[in-house]
Order: structure tokens, then sequence, then C-alpha cells
């Protein structure tokens, strides 16, 4: 949020430090973060707010003064590897794509395969859609390209990355998501949407939302899912019951595909469930 201009720079510190709050209070592995600027990571990166509990992975040379990044919780998660900095070439905003290849050092998770996390801030406004979608693809090809493979820079013997994860303020809306779904082909096959995943909770459904967020300033009603998170993990974001459309599903509970929709429906429930990461749940903060 570094780039909102309300309340100066004391309302950026009171934001920022509203964010920390939120993170101590959680305490997740990862978080991940864009509209970021100097001072407001000064802040957040400061031993007296989250400096001594979070690592910060950074791009390569960031082409605006504001950028994305990950902080990493040191107790929980450990890199595997270099962080990758990814150009979208064809953005007119400075936007890149930053990943990071973990491994959990807490038991019962210790020496399960790495996972790659990844975040963007796609490009923004209505007019920009086009470009939007080839930041997604380029993202998505990116989760697929390393998944199943040893992490740049990883020590010899280190495992193959197990699973991806894609997530960010994507400013993407649904015609986009399914446009890029049919580009893609079956190189979309066994990506799926977290949202979606986790049964569609209608109370996490909106990230952008004009009606109940009355500090926006907006004087029009609009809910939109812009920021959006997707995850890649072999024999489960691929199983059947997560490659049909939530929207399709009927009142029966049976639910079909269209040709380019993602792979949007709530996961099943099994006795003998895959071994790798998924998501279970989903909280809007």
């Amino acid at each position: 949020d570094g780039l909102d201009e309300v309340g100066g720079p004391e309302g950026l510190m009171l934001r920022t430090l509203e964010v920390a709050l939120e993170v101590g209070r959680h305490r997740p592995a990862a978080v991940l973060l864009q509209e970021v600027v100097p001072s407001s990571l000064e802040l957040l990166t400061s031993k007296e707010v989250l400096g001594c509990t979070y690592d910060v992975v950074l791009p390569e040379d960031p082409r605006m003064p504001y950028y994305v990044a990950i902080l990493l919780d040191r107790r929980q998660l450990r890199r595997v590897g270099r962080p990758s900095t990814a150009n979208f070439p064809g953005t007119h905003m400075g936007r890149q794509l930053l990943a990071v290849a973990v491994e959990p050092v807490l038991p019962p998770l210790a020496g399960a395969p790495p996972l790659l996390l990844a975040t963007a801030h796609l490009e923004s406004t209505g007019e920009q859609a086009p470009e939007r979608r080839r930041q997604l693809m380029q993202s998505l090809r990116h989760l697929r390209r390393v998944v199943g493979r040893t992490p740049v820079g990883a020590t010899q013997g280190c495992a193959a990355v197990g699973s991806a994860l894609l997530g960010g303020d994507l400013n993407l809306r649904d015609e986009e998501v399914k446009a890029v779904w049919r580009e893609l082909g079956d190189e979309a096959c066994g990506i799926a949407d977290v949202w979606s995943f986790c049964g569609s909770p209608e109370d996490a459904r909106w990230t952008w939302d004009t009606i109940d967020n009355d500090n926006t300033g907006s004087t029009f009603a609009c809910r939109m899912r812009f920021d959006r998170m997707f995850f890649l993990t072999p024999g489960i974001s691929d199983e059947p019951a997560a490659g049909a459309s939530a929207s399709s599903t009927s009142r029966q509970g049976k639910a079909s595909k269209a040709p380019g929709e993602p792979h949007l429906a709530p996961r099943r429930e099994q006795p003998e469930m895959a071994q790798g990461w998924r998501p279970t749940s989903l909280l809007l903060v």
C-alpha cells in the first residue's frame, strides 16, 4: 500500500505498522508483499518491528520506486538456492516476478520437498488487460518450469521442487483468467485457483470491495477479486475434483468444466490424500 498518499508519511507509517501487527498476530511462514516502498520496507524490517523474525527477499534491480517483496519466517522456513527475478518485457509500470524456493525446518514438515513461492504485481487498470494476460502466462509457465527441478543454486543432493505458489495483487478479472487458460491449453493443466480449491468461501471472495471497505473513498459500488493465488502440486492440484469449474456446480453438487476455464472447483476430501503441499483454508484479514 506504499503508493497510497492518504495521510502523508504519517499515514503510511501507521498503515505499515498495522500490517506488521497482523503479521505478528498470525505469524505466517511467508508474506507476499506488493507496492513496497523503501520507507515502509525499512520500517517493516527494523529490529523493533519484524526484522528479528523475518528474512526479506527483494527483486534484483527494481525498475520503479515501488516493488514486490517476500518475507520468510526464519524459524519456520529456510531458503533453498537463489531467489530469481523475471522482468515482464511488455510492462510500462516496471512490474516483475519474484520467486524463491523454501523448505520447512520444523517438524512434522521438516524434510518435505521445497516449495517455490512467487509474487507479482501485474499491470494495473482495465485497459492494460492484454499485457496483464501476457504477464500471467509468463508467471504460470514459470511455476510449471520449476516444479520437478532442483532449485537454481541449491546444494548438491537437494530435492526437486514439489510445489509452486503464485500470489499477489494480480489485478485479474475472471474473463482474463479464462482467456489465459484457453491460450495455455495443456500447459494450464494441474494449476489450481487457491480460493476455489478451498471451497470458494464467500467471506473471502472480494479482495477489492468499495461496499464493505469504506476507507477507499470510492463513491461507487464495486467488488472484485483482484488478489489471487494459484498453485501447482502434481497429484493434488490436478486431482479430478479440482479440475471442474466451481461456477458451473449445480445444486445437486455435480460440476462440469467448460473449455478454457481454469481449475476452479473445491477440493474433494478423500480417506487417502496424496502427499504434497496444498491450501486448506483461506482468510481475509
